[in-house]
């Protein structure tokens, strides 16, 4: 897949914060980025990539994403902010990857978990239940030219399975801001703030991050 998004990819990627600098919903930024993919989508082609927590990856052609950084204020001092390598992921237009992946990828490789997983979409894919075939076509087809909702999957994970702690395999701990923003919209154990997922984490941690040392022991 990284050889097809390599070869076959085209367009680009920015993120920019729904939430403000203490993790609270912000109606401004909400704003900014309905206007902003507004903007794109008259210049060119620009879509709502991943609800990524507290963030928003927004996706589109050089036209799309040139509109888009354009209409964004800046805040935090770094965001409207380009991701580099990266393509137009979770949007049309990267559907002839699609096509080739499920033409090169066959069905053969997939087979159903073993433990219940959850997707962009906030399905959840258990072993008795899990047709083969549809995981195929969705992680081929669906996952990578629809929205990738990981805000909805966290959503989910908390609210279905009740955790004692949410492991973070990796890579390193980027993800972890997402998840905690996450949690924070939903009120999950009573986290508000950014002030509050701190403090929690200092005390009795239930994000676990296995890319921090310290985190990573408490696990193994």
């Amino acid at each position: 897949m990284g050889a097809l998004m390599e070869t076959s990819g085209v367009g680009g990627q920015i993120i920019y914060p729904f939430v403000d600098e203490d993790w609270r919903a912000s109606r401004a930024n909400e704003k900014a980025i309905g206007d902003a993919l507004h903007a794109g989508r008259t210049a060119g082609n620009a879509f709502l990539s991943i609800r990524l927590g507290g963030m928003a990856v927004l996706a589109g052609d050089e036209a799309g994403i040139a509109a888009m950084e354009k209409s964004l204020p800046k805040v935090e001092g770094r965001y409207p902010f380009r991701l580099a390598r990266h393509a137009a992921f979770h949007t049309s237009l990267l559907a002839p990857v699609s096509d080739t992946a499920l033409e090169q990828l066959g069905p053969e490789l997939f087979t159903a978990p073993t433990t219940p997983i959850i997707d962009g979409r906030g399905a959840i894919w258990t072993g008795a239940a899990t047709e083969t075939d549809e995981l195929h076509r969705y992680t081929l087809g669906q996952q990578i030219t629809e929205t990738y909702d990981f805000s909805k999957s966290v959503e989910v994970a908390i609210k279905e399975f009740a955790p004692d702690v949410l492991i973070l395999a990796g890579p390193g701990a980027t993800l972890g801001a997402a998840i905690a923003q996450e949690l924070i919209h939903h009120r999950w154990l009573g986290l508000a703030t950014k002030a509050d997922f701190s403090a929690r984490q200092k005390d009795v941690p239930f994000l676990l991050a296995m890319g921090r040392e310290d985190q990573r022991r408490l696990v193994v």
